[in-house]
């Protein structure tokens, strides 16, 4: 039977392995410093400065050098924005992104928006119609808008939307055609099948909305 030892058998050798001599370990250094994969101006501030405590260490490298600034680490990005620039945001839903889209009469997508979850779907109506042509525009009483219904009108298409309800002025609307609003729901529903879309993997809403278009161009192939 073989044997198992819970702690290291006696009579082993327990020394630690010799240090580098300082020259080396300081040689090491001066050639790391000059090391940049990227090409960008600066130094790496590698695992060699754990080797052997120097006068300065642990102080930033401006501070040490007098320069402007603290160096740009080689491989470094700027960063991509806040929250907002990104479409996230939160509402009562909580931490989110809203969607915002437009369909053709047959229910395929045409144009996506993204904000941030606390952004009304009024804010984006303008441009989800802009560069388009047709007869009516279906929307539900959110878009209810005076400055919407005119942007329609210029656009020499009809809108069909329900009024609100604490609207003073009632506007018609044909019930008959608003039906077919059930259309952009009906998309909407397709795009949750996918569970890259419905829970947003993508950190950047650029690579996010990439995938809108990707889902999109799948069920436009249908």
């Amino acid at each position: 039977m073989p044997t198992f030892y819970r702690s290291r058998p006696v009579g082993r050798s327990l020394r630690r392995p010799m240090a580098a001599p300082s020259s080396r370990v300081w040689e090491l250094e001066q050639r790391l410093q000059k090391v940049c994969p990227l090409g960008r101006p600066g130094y790496l501030g590698t695992a060699a400065s754990a080797f052997r405590r120097r006068p300065g260490y642990g102080i930033p490298h401006h501070r040490q050098h007098g320069g402007p600034g603290p160096p740009l680490r080689c491989g470094s990005t700027p960063k991509k924005g806040g929250q907002a620039a990104q479409a996230l945001g939160r509402s009562r839903g909580g931490f989110s992104t809203k969607v915002h889209v437009s369909v053709d009469s047959l229910g395929n997508p045409l144009r996506f928006i993204l904000t941030g979850g606390q952004q009304h779907g009024i804010t984006q109506a303008g441009g989800l119609i802009d560069g388009y042509e047709g007869e009516y525009v279906l929307a539900d009483k959110g878009y209810d808008s005076q400055g919407f219904r005119q942007h329609i009108l210029e656009h020499g298409m009809t809108p069909v939307i329900p009024p609100r309800s604490n609207r003073k002025q009632p506007c018609d609307y044909d019930a008959h055609l608003y039906r077919e609003r059930h259309l952009v729901e009906c998309f909407i529903n397709k795009i949750k099948h996918y569970r890259r879309i419905f829970s947003r993997f993508e950190k950047l809403n650029t690579r996010y909305l990439g995938f809108l278009h990707f889902t999109a161009a799948l069920i436009w192939l249908r």
